[in-house]
């Protein structure tokens, strides 16, 4: 995992096609936000919304021109079939914080072969929620225990109660990071 500015001070000089040759699979750009107080209720859980304030927020995902706006973290997808989200060290993404569970959810690549060939522009991952205590979203939506949805590149993510994350494939990822020059 990168610290988000070192991320962007390494890549800043590359090209679109030396960074997609360095950075071949996803990217996760996971952001921390402070906590908050908020209900546990689970209808409210369940529609990603937070309460605060009287006001309601709603997770976007990280936008053009637009940078994390507390400490971010960046997760590089490797070769693995899957990736693993959790509390503890013994996955691949550990994210420190009682809001997830130890066992909180992972990614599964589900790209296709056609005869020997891997369909480089069909790079297709799932997340699965593991039956975590505070919950995962894609998008707004509530994932159910083993529940398996497709992330698509610009993806918005919640894990548990406080990581707030953005799924981009490689070329999506080069232009978000192109736009906060």
């Amino acid at each position: 995992m990168y610290d988000f500015e070192n991320f962007r001070q390494h890549v800043r000089s590359l090209s679109l096609s030396q960074f997609v040759k360095k950075f071949p699979k996803p990217i996760l750009i996971i952001e921390k936000r402070p906590k908050i107080q908020h209900e546990k209720n689970v209808n409210l859980m369940r529609t990603q919304t937070i309460s605060t304030a009287g006001s309601l927020l709603r997770f976007q995902g990280f936008r053009l021109g637009s940078p994390p706006q507390y400490k971010a973290l960046v997760y590089c997808f490797d070769n693995k079939k899957t990736i693993t989200i959790g509390r503890t060290n013994n996955n691949d993404i550990t994210l420190r914080d009682d809001s997830v569970s130890k066992a909180h959810a992972y990614f599964k690549n589900k790209s296709t072969f056609t005869g020997f060939f891997l369909q480089r522009n069909k790079e297709l991952w799932n997340l699965v929620d593991m039956g975590s205590e505070n919950g995962t979203f894609i998008n707004g939506d509530f994932l159910e225990e083993n529940e398996s949805q497709t992330v698509d590149d610009g993806a918005s993510i919640v894990i548990g109660a406080y990581y707030y994350a953005t799924f981009f494939l490689p070329k999506t990822c080069y232009e978000y990071l192109q736009s906060l020059r």
